[in-house]
C-alpha cells in the first residue's frame, strides 16, 4: 500500500506517457466525447505554517476535431496573494514527438495582483496529448474545493494534501458517494504529519443538457473545512462554522479601517459633509469614487496596504470600492457595514459548512432605516 501511494504523487518532472495513452482514440464508457482528461492532479503542500505550495497538473487527449479549438488552449487566473512559482506546457503529437509549448505561454500581471497565465499549445490536432503542470505559492491556507467532474470523461483524477501538524480539517462531500468521499491512502510525510491522497477513475462526463445549472452545482466535489490551528504557542480557530469564519473577516477588514486612512475621510467630508441623510451621503460617495478609481474586478479582496493606498492607487476590485465607501461613511457619521454575497450563477452557497472560495464579491450595506 505505501509503494502504491507514492506512486499517487506527482513526480518531480513530467509523468510517463504510456503506450495506452497514445493509442487510446475513444472512451469506452463515453463514446462520442470530443476529448478526455487522461490524468488530472492537485497537489497541496505546506512549508511551516500559512505558506502553501500548489500544484496542478492536466493533461488532455484531443479526439475530434471540434475539440481542437476548445481544449487547445487553457486559461489559469489567480487573484490576491496567490503568486505563479513556474509553468510548463508541452504538445505530445501522435508519433510521441514532443513540442515544448513555452512559447505559447503568456503571463499578465496588474496593478492590482491579479495574475492570468494564458498557455496556447502548439500543433493541437486529433491524437495530440496536451500537458500542463503548473506549481503556485500562497501565504494562506485555504484549499480549493475540488470538482471532480467536467464537460469531457476523466479517466485519472487525484487529490493530495499534505497539512502541517496540528492543522484540524473535515471532510464535506457534494454529490460524491460516502464510499468515494474518504481518502484512499495515507502517507508519512517530513515533520511528523500525514499525507491524504483521493484517488478516482473512469469520472463520467456532465451530461450535455441545455440549461444546465452551473458546473458547481452539479458536479461531483469534495470540499475541505479548515477548522482549527493548534502547535505549542498557539492556537486559532479558521472555520468551523460561518459564524467563525464571518467574524474572523469582519475583523480583519476592521484591522485594515483602521490602518493610513486619513486622505479617505478627508474625502469623505469633501464629497459628502454637507449631505442630509445616509442615502445622500453613500450616493454623493459612490458618485465620487466613480470618477477617482476604477473598478478592474469583481472581488471580495481589496488589494492595497491601507486605504489610503487602495484610493490612491486610481483602480481596485468591487471589494475595494466597496470597503473604502464603507470606512468613508462611516467618518461621516453614517453606520455602514459590509457583507458578502454568492452570484447565483457561481452555484448554491452551502449552508451547512464554511467555504470561504463561493463568496463571489463584497458590498456595502446601509441601515435598514435609510
Amino acid at each position: 500500500d505505501k509503494v502504491k501511494a507514492r506512486d499517487m504523487m506527482l513526480p518531480r518532472g513530467w509523468p510517463e506517457v504510456t503506450g495506452e495513452q497514445l493509442a487510446l482514440t475513444e472512451v469506452p464508457y463515453a463514446k462520442g466525447a470530443p476529448a478526455v482528461v487522461l490524468l488530472e492532479a492537485q497537489e497541496y503542500d505546506w512549508d511551516g505554517w500559512q505558506i502553501k505550495r500548489d500544484r496542478y497538473f492536466r493533461r488532455v487527449k484531443i479526439l475530434t476535431e471540434d475539440a481542437i479549438e476548445e481544449y487547445g488552449s487553457h486559461q489559469y487566473t489567480l487573484y490576491g496573494d496567490m503568486r505563479v512559482g513556474d509553468v510548463e506546457a508541452r504538445t505530445i503529437l501522435p508519433d510521441g514527438t514532443v513540442v515544448d509549448a513555452k512559447e505559447g505561454i503568456n503571463r499578465e500581471k496588474s496593478d492590482d495582483d491579479i495574475q492570468v497565465v494564458q498557455i496556447s499549445f502548439p500543433q493541437v490536432q486529433v491524437g495530440a496529448i496536451l500537458d500542463l503542470d503548473i506549481k503556485l505559492n500562497s501565504q494562506g491556507v485555504a484549499v480549493d474545493p475540488w470538482t471532480i467532474q467536467e464537460w469531457i470523461p476523466i479517466l485519472e483524477t487525484r487529490f493530495v494534501m499534505k497539512p502541517p501538524l496540528g492543522l484540524r480539517f473535515r471532510i464535506a462531500p457534494a454529490r460524491l458517494p460516502a464510499e468515494k468521499s474518504q481518502p484512499d491512502f495515507s502517507i508519512n510525510v517530513a515533520g511528523g504529519t500525514k499525507g491524504f491522497i483521493w484517488y478516482l477513475r473512469d469520472v463520467e462526463p456532465l451530461p450535455d443538457i441545455a440549461h444546465l445549472p452551473p458546473v458547481e452545482d452539479v458536479s461531483q466535489r469534495l470540499f475541505v473545512i479548515l477548522q482549527q490551528y493548534r502547535d505549542q504557542n498557539s492556537f486559532f480557530a479558521i472555520a468551523p462554522d460561518w459564524k467563525t469564519w464571518g467574524e474572523l473577516r469582519a475583523e480583519g477588514w476592521d484591522d485594515w479601517f483602521k490602518k493610513g486612512h486619513s486622505k479617505v475621510e478627508a474625502l469623505a467630508r469633501e464629497l459628502a459633509g454637507g449631505e442630509a441623510g445616509p442615502v445622500e451621503k453613500a450616493e454623493a460617495i459612490r458618485l465620487g469614487l466613480r470618477d477617482r478609481v476604477r473598478t478592474t474586478h469583481v472581488s471580495r479582496f481589496h488589494y492595497k496596504d491601507t486605504p489610503d493606498e487602495e484610493l490612491e492607487s486610481g483602480s481596485t476590485s468591487t471589494g475595494g470600492v466597496a470597503a473604502l465607501a464603507t470606512l468613508m461613511l462611516r467618518s461621516v457619521g453614517v453606520e455602514a457595514d459590509l457583507a458578502v454575497i454568492r452570484r447565483r450563477s457561481d452555484g448554491i452557497v452551502p449552508l451547512e459548512f464554511p467555504i470561504p472560495g463561493p463568496v463571489s464579491y463584497t458590498h456595502l450595506t446601509l441601515p435598514t432605516n435609510a
